[in-house]
């Protein structure tokens, strides 16, 4: 068998994986991930007639080692930044654009209305979180971040004080503190200017299907155009059935 038909052959299946601490977008579901950015992926590797596997590879610093090495061909719901561009090519354009927010425990008095009142303050984030140049030379400059592979890990340490506040995306932030039973001991800020956060899907560079960016490019386009910017069919859905799963959850004994 040539060397181009085996390449065929193994990209009839498109291994498929994200971040799980970002539902709806993203979550752990058995040995696979779902959620808004999952089925995007998967609605693109359909419309180029190939099939794909969604598979749990861990927090988002395993995630990027499996990329890094070629062990999954797809990266869904993912951000750019320096450190990933080197082993991660994105779709031409984002399929969401998600607000980052300061968490803060309701008993703190601290209030975060500017990128200035967190000065002087310990932060947490996750790891290679990427702002956009801007907010990231400013927390280069101002700000000291704990940085953690894992929300839960980062939300663990806010309740012991640790850290005095968390920037992450608001949905998925408040997703994984309701999971963690303390939302109500939770808050909030949107400081200002905002910080936006733009969501990709991309293909790693050493995955044997990379020649395939400009077709998943022109599919991702057509789900757009239909879809509509931030795709809110897809995420009012996979919201509905994340909040679905959480109730089933705590219903059990």
């Amino acid at each position: 068998m040539g060397v181009g038909s085996a390449s065929a052959k193994t990209c009839d299946v498109l291994k498929v994986t994200g971040n799980p601490a970002q539902p709806p977008l993203v979550w752990k579901q058995g040995k696979s991930v779902t959620g808004a950015a999952i089925e995007l992926a998967e609605m693109v590797i359909h419309g180029m007639g190939l099939k794909m596997r969604a598979l749990h590879m861990g927090p988002l610093a395993r995630v990027q080692k499996q990329a890094e090495r070629g062990q999954v061909d797809v990266v869904s719901g993912v951000f750019k930044n320096e450190e990933f561009q080197e082993y991660l090519v994105y779709a031409n354009a984002p399929f969401i654009k998600s607000q980052i927010a300061a968490f803060t425990l309701r008993s703190n008095p601290l209030v975060i209305d500017t990128w200035g009142d967190m000065i002087g303050y310990q932060g947490g984030t996750i790891r290679g979180a990427s702002y956009g140049r801007k907010f990231n030379r400013f927390v280069k400059k101002n700000l000291t971040l704990n940085k953690s592979p894992r929300l839960e890990m980062l939300f663990g340490q806010l309740q012991k004080g640790r850290v005095d506040f968390i920037l992450y995306q608001i949905t998925p932030g408040l997703s994984v503190a309701e999971e963690m039973g303390i939302g109500g001991q939770v808050q909030f800020f949107l400081p200002r200017p905002a910080i936006q956060l733009n969501i990709y899907i991309a293909m790693a560079k050493s995955s044997p299907c990379i020649h395939l960016l400009p077709n998943l490019n022109r599919e991702v386009r057509k789900i757009m155009v239909r879809q509509g910017p931030n795709l809110p069919g897809l995420w009012t859905k996979y919201n509905n059935l994340w909040n679905q799963s959480q109730k089933q959850s705590k219903a059990q004994p």
